[in-house]
């Protein structure tokens, strides 16, 4: 399933498949082909990517690119993980989960 905010009026299929009336600037869930078919044709566009918290902490890059790669995006996701869940990613140990810790 993708997020879509819808550009020009008109009947869309949402994730139930039903089609339904939609005006510029409704968001609309969708099938993730059904999405990039809409931005594609210049329907809809995806909706800005908010910063995902990460880059301003104080941690090495490793580390910020290995919670990227399993999901862990938002300070929120990252403080309700383990400190296992945590030692258990790559390019993090025991300094670092410090490091992480600290910073969140």
């Amino acid at each position: 399933m993708k997020r879509v905010i819808i550009d020009r009026p008109g009947r869309y299929n949402g994730a139930s498949g039903q089609p339904r009336w939609m005006e510029a600037g409704d968001e609309l869930q969708t099938q993730g082909w059904y999405a990039d078919g809409l931005v594609n044709d210049g329907l809809a566009h995806y909706p800005a990517v908010e910063s995902d918290g990460i880059d301003d902490l104080p941690i090495p890059t490793r580390a910020k690119n290995s919670l990227r790669e399993t999901g862990l995006t938002t300070v929120a996701i990252i403080s309700e993980a383990t400190d296992d869940e945590l030692l258990a990613l790559k390019w993090i140990g025991e300094t670092t989960l410090r490091q992480i810790r600290d910073a969140v």
